[in-house]
């Protein structure tokens, strides 16, 4: 059969967050940090090492995916290209198949309608872009659905041995569920540090517009300054994720806000 190299190019920090251990990671803050190209780079690299690897890509609007994922100057097509010119891979505006079997899989959830669209359908990745624009119910939901049965486990090579099924989060600190990823990723635990959480080994890889050779910085800075807005210049800026932007209520904390369960005492009764 012949050879066909694919190349990648990644910096560090992308490569850290690909190669992570932790089974359900956050890699996210600033604006262009290359998190969306991490994203597709790791769908296609494990759908090319593990034959019948069922994944699933996830944004708000599904018209965002075809414009960010499918289409453009690193999407599906670019990356693939050698593979779909020979027709060994397929990409439509649905899904992307692969000759072994694997699979990533298109979804939107422009609101809670895809609770039933989604309801069974068992998934080994997940991988959501832009996360925080989403419900923290339909994530969690969603999140419900990744698992791998031991048959399947027992297919992955060594090299990826424990880190599958996987969820992958991707986002800037703006959306409905900013609170969600505040709390449960960013301010949890320190940056880098994995840690067990509800059957998956969490981490928060922050993603900094440094960490990217390629951008132009004055033209970055320009960009920002012309949305007209501090707050949220500096969030896209620094991944500053305690700046309020989009939370209901962001001053929120589970750990301040909430008691423990207990039984009110009983009403004395008068004589």
């Amino acid at each position: 059969m012949e050879s066909i190299n694919l190349d990648f190019p990644l910096w560090d920090r992308q490569i850290q967050a690909l190669t992570t251990k932790a089974t359900e990671c956050l890699f996210g803050g600033a604006t262009e940090g290359g998190k969306s190209h991490l994203l597709r780079v790791a769908l296609v690299t494990w759908c090319l090492d593990i034959p019948g690897l069922q994944c699933v890509l996830i944004r708000k609007k599904f018209d965002d995916i075809l414009k960010n994922h499918v289409e453009g100057p690193s999407g599906f097509k670019v990356l693939l290209a050698p593979l779909i010119e020979r027709k060994l891979v397929q990409v439509t505006q649905k899904e992307v198949r692969f000759p072994n079997g694997s699979m990533i899989f298109f979804q939107h959830c422009q609101d809670e309608r895809q609770f039933t669209s989604a309801q069974g359908t068992e998934k080994h990745v997940l991988a959501i872009d832009e996360a925080p624009q989403i419900s923290e119910r339909l994530i969690r939901f969603f999140r419900s659905w990744c698992r791998m049965d031991m048959a399947m486990k027992e297919k992955v090579p060594e090299k990826w041995a424990g880190s599958f099924p996987r969820i992958l989060y991707t986002g800037n600190p703006m959306g409905p569920s900013l609170g969600f990823f505040k709390r449960n990723f960013v301010k949890a635990r320190d940056e880098f540090s994995i840690e067990l959480v509800e059957g998956f080994l969490r981490q928060y890889i922050p993603s900094r517009v440094e960490d990217n050779p390629s951008v132009d910085m004055v033209a970055h800075y320009g960009r920002l300054e012309g949305l007209g807005d501090k707050a949220l210049a500096r969030a896209l800026d620094r991944g500053d994720w305690d700046t309020p932007l989009g939370d209901f209520l962001p001053e929120y904390d589970e750990t301040r806000h909430v008691v423990p369960d207990f039984i009110p005492p009983a009403r004395p009764v008068r004589a």
